[in-house]
């Protein structure tokens, strides 16, 4: 695996496109379409019903070196990312200027959630903080535990956020008051995971799924999966899903934890959390696999072998399947058929965090 030496943010022209480690969005900020935290929404579906649908390789508008350490958050044609050492970094994404920098001590590389105003992000030793959308901060909390690239996540006026020993928090989002906690129950198999929220429960991804009540942290239930969950989980009003390292696809009752199916893909699902469309399920695999399951009930719509792994990045926007995989390669599917629409060359497509486009151009990105 190569290291990261460079990036550069990249607006596409017509909207804006993104990739790391998670979800790959396709916005158009003339409409409104925002990605305001790491899954799009509260139950992490990576789907934007009104998204761009871009009929070709995407173009660049500008861009701009700022260090991306995962996928930012979009929120009125402004792009919010943790950037490393640098802090929080707020980007206009009409010409990529930068409006302001919010420093720290510590680094902060976590996916930023947006709410009234209002930017959460945390730093890698576990401070989370709120900023105001002009930079000033509003308050701070530390959790008391490190959280590397743990995403926020934001339902109602509650903060989410998981540290690197599984343990998941809940912070009053006004005033960042700590309102409960769970034990750690072992490391997450991946720590960039991000919580989704549906009703009164929040699940997450800890040596099983579980899920907790929102009022006071209280364990509703927790999964028996046989291998270890390595993708964070998105919820629907049916089922749970997330995928594991032997490379079966999980959907599990959201309100009793029962295993409802499982799929087997044939290859590791890593990062790449479940994307929700239209009632089917789509994801890929280490071993190049895209494929579309139906909700409901496991069974395969399509499915295709790629040119190499997917570890990241595929979203649904509007009736389009955007990926991103291990070779700096960007494709486009019909979501109903899995016909290709368009793809790059590999290393040739700008390389996208959600809402901004990284150019590759003699940039090394380490997966």
């Amino acid at each position: 695996m190569r290291d990261l030496t460079r990036r550069e943010i990249v607006a596409t022209v017509g909207g804006a496109v993104g990739v790391t480690s998670g979800c790959l969005g396709i916005l158009d900020s003339s409409t409104g379409s925002d990605w305001q935290q790491w899954g799009h929404d509260a139950q992490n579906t990576c789907y934007v019903p009104n998204g761009v649908e871009i009929s070709g390789v995407p173009g660049n508008s500008w861009e701009g070196q700022i260090s991306i350490g995962m996928p930012p958050g979009v929120q009125d044609s402004t792009v919010y990312s943790g950037s490393g050492v640098d802090g929080l970094v707020a980007v206009d994404i009409a010409d990529g200027s930068r409006k302001w920098t919010f420093e720290r001590p510590t680094t902060i590389q976590s996916t930023p959630a947006i709410r009234n105003g209002s930017v959460y992000v945390a730093d890698i030793n576990g401070t989370v903080y709120s900023v105001s959308k002009s930079g000033d901060e509003e308050w701070q909390t530390n959790i008391s535990g490190d959280v590397g690239f743990s995403a926020v996540s934001l339902a109602s006026d509650d903060v989410f956020i998981q540290t690197d020993d599984g343990a998941l928090h809940c912070l009053d989002a006004s005033n960042g008051e700590q309102r409960w906690s769970t034990p750690a129950h072992g490391r997450p198999a991946q720590s960039n995971l991000a919580p989704a929220v549906l009703d009164s429960a929040v699940y997450v991804s800890q040596d099983q799924l579980r899920a907790y009540d929102t009022s006071d942290g209280s364990q509703i239930w927790e999964s028996s999966l046989a291998e270890r969950v390595r993708t964070a989980p998105s919820v629907d009003n049916s089922h749970v899903y997330a995928g594991s390292k032997d490379g079966t696809l999980f959907a599990v009752d959201r309100r009793t934890g029962e295993t409802r199916w499982s799929y087997s893909t044939g290859g590791e699902l890593r990062s790449s959390t479940p994307v929700l469309a239209d009632e089917s399920v789509y994801a890929g695999n280490l071993a190049g696999k895209l494929f579309s399951i139906n909700a409901s009930d496991g069974t395969e719509n399509w499915s295709l072998t790629t040119e190499t792994w997917i570890t990241s990045a595929t979203s649904v926007a509007g009736e389009t399947l955007y990926v991103y995989s291990g070779s700096s390669r960007m494709a486009a599917y019909e979501s109903e058929t899995g016909e290709l629409k368009w793809a790059t060359e590999p290393e040739q497509i700008p390389v996208m965090s959600t809402g901004c486009v990284e150019s590759l151009d003699g940039v090394e990105i380490g997966r």
